[in-house]
């Protein structure tokens, strides 16, 4: 008899579900609760006041101006600083300023501002060159319609903010073109086909170094979109989850018009958010793509987590069954979904349970043939207002009066956004390690582990003043002379490893390891091994000798 295995911990959550809660879904998220040992970004109160009540709309007319770029720092100093007021746990006065000064319809009309001006004014910009005079400035315009869904996200996690948004017809409708964006197949989708194409680290070099201006505009307009896309996926599930709080226009909008239980089924069959490279699998988590081991697979990420979260709300709870009736082409369509809720998934998420039950008890129901359509569909008054503003003379304007008069190289709003992203623990937020500068720092001791024991390595003042630089593929390195510290014979073979520790002088006690297996000579009485490489930072080379005439090496 063998013991059940247990199911996977999954990525995205670190809730736990208690059958007296009512609530069975209120899920952790990690963009609102993960924990950070690194300092937060904190802005005083006052000056997140000042920001916020600074932002205004610009209008499509507006974007890539210096007005925009102005409009853009300050959002994203905001979305930065409350992204690490989220992960440390602290009072997010940041989303109560911009609830109480009603800035998110605000933030919603310039993200909207920004889509119409990717879609219907940059195709027309490019051709007069804009890539090759204005990349940055292009990039950081289009880079601003992802800060607003990533703020969004942060937002909207809240019901209250979803109750107190005047936008929500607009956003829907947004929400649900980027979502329809990633459910194209792969064979007519542009961006996926970009975006899932796996790269090695060599041709990712060589397309770097060999592509144009305009090829490089066009792959950050893929990523940017593709990144947004599923960002949006966390913004439907809030939809969802918060239903009851969305006016009933908007509902009918997300079930009824856009049938978002429907659109989510292509999804689950070809998710977009993972992706095979050679005989590896890799999946997209926290904006990049990363490799997945075959036994975690059926691991759920952050995002299908978001999917079958927002599958739930849409098929077990009471206030979306109420407006969303059957027919027997939804039904057809969302019994797709029943294969994919095995035992290992509803483990990992266990009010999936219900929705397996759901489509169970569905698939024995008889549904009416068809549904009766709407008779009339409202206006989203923002995209109307917007698609008014694209007239066909804004592009040759905003030619004539922002990009044709900037280069790159001479861009004083571009160097000012550099401010953003050098602030301290500006790499926590970005869920990476910080940067650390080895160079210049005193090596304080060497540690070498080798089985049977270990012997310490420093370099004496003396020889600290002696380092040669060398040139190496990886830049300039330093080359010192160690002094044994303390010495411990023992005997080697060639089937060991050796690790080396390297310690600096620093405020943080950095150290880097690193290892190799032992390769000794048949021949000659002394030998040197090398530890590490140049592509990894740091070398380390021993000298061996053997212990007597024929004796073992030490």
């Amino acid at each position: 008899m063998t013991q059940k295995a247990a199911p996977p911990k999954h990525a995205w959550s670190s809730a736990t579900l208690d059958s007296d809660k009512t609530d069975l879904t209120r899920v952790v998220d990690e963009a609102s609760t993960t924990t950070s040992s690194a300092a937060a970004l904190f802005l005083p109160v006052e000056e997140a006041e000042r920001l916020v009540e600074s932002l205004e709309c610009v209008g499509v007319a507006g974007v890539g101006s210096k007005a925009y770029l102005k409009y853009f720092n300050n959002l994203q100093t905001l979305n930065l600083s409350a992204h690490s007021h989220a992960q440390s746990k602290t009072d997010e006065y940041i989303l109560e300023a911009v609830s109480t000064f009603e800035k998110l319809p605000v933030v919603i009309e310039n993200m909207l501002a920004v889509e119409a001006w990717r879609t219907r004014v940059l195709p027309s910009l490019k051709p007069k060159g804009l890539a090759a005079n204005n990349c940055m400035r292009s990039y950081f315009t289009l880079y601003s319609e992802g800060v607003a869904v990533n703020l969004l996200e942060l937002a909207l996690y809240h019901r209250h903010q979803l109750a107190e948004c005047s936008e929500t017809l607009d956003l829907v409708d947004y929400v649900v073109r980027q979502i329809t964006g990633l459910c194209v197949p792969l064979a007519q989708n542009e961006m996926l086909k970009h975006c899932k194409k796996p790269l090695s680290a060599a041709e990712q070099g060589e397309l770097i170094m060999n592509r144009s201006k305009e090829d490089e505009l066009k792959d950050h307009e893929f990523q940017i979109r593709f990144s947004a896309s599923l960002s949006c996926l966390t913004l439907l599930r809030y939809f969802t989850e918060h239903f009851e709080a969305l006016p009933l226009h908007a509902q009918t909008r997300l079930l009824d018009t856009h049938d978002v239980l429907v659109l989510i089924v292509p999804l689950v069959e070809n998710p977009p958010w993972s992706r095979r490279n050679g005989d590896d699998w890799e999946k997209w988590e926290e904006g990049k793509w990363g490799k997945v081991e075959k036994g975690d697979l059926l691991k759920l990420s952050k995002i299908e987590g978001q999917v079958w979260l927002a599958v739930y709300h849409l098929t077990c709870t009471q206030a979306c069954r109420e407006k969303y009736p059957l027919s027997e082409f939804r039904k057809s369509q969302i019994l797709r979904l029943r294969k994919y809720l095995n035992d290992i998934i509803v483990d990992q998420l266990p009010v999936l349970a219900d929705v397996r039950r759901y489509l169970d008890e569905l698939a024995l129901m008889s549904v009416p043939g068809v549904n009766a359509p709407a008779p009339m569909l409202e206006v989203a008054p923002l995209k109307s207002k917007i698609d008014r503003e694209c007239t066909a003379s804004v592009a040759d304007e905003q030619w004539e009066e922002v990009w044709s008069k900037l280069t790159d190289k001479d861009d004083e709003d571009i160097r000012a956004l550099t401010d953003v992203y050098s602030q301290d623990g500006i790499e926590e937020v970005f869920g990476e390690k910080p940067v650390f500068e080895l160079n210049g720092l005193p090596v304080r001791e060497v540690q070498v582990t080798f089985p049977g024991g270990e012997c310490a390595f420093e370099i004496k003042p003396k020889d600290l003043k002696k380092g040669v630089e060398s040139e190496t593929e990886r830049g300039t390195f330093k080359r010192y002379k160690l002094s044994l510290k303390s010495k411990l014979e023992a005997t080697l073979d060639s089937s060991c490893d050796i690790t080396a520790t390297v310690s600096f002088e620093s405020d943080i006690n950095h150290t880097c390891t690193v290892a190799s297996p032992l390769e000794l000579p048949d021949s000659g009485d002394k030998t040197w091994h090398q530890i590490g490489a140049v592509t990894e930072m740091c070398v380390v080379q021993l000298g061996l000798e053997k212990m007597g005439a024929g004796g073992a090496w030490s």
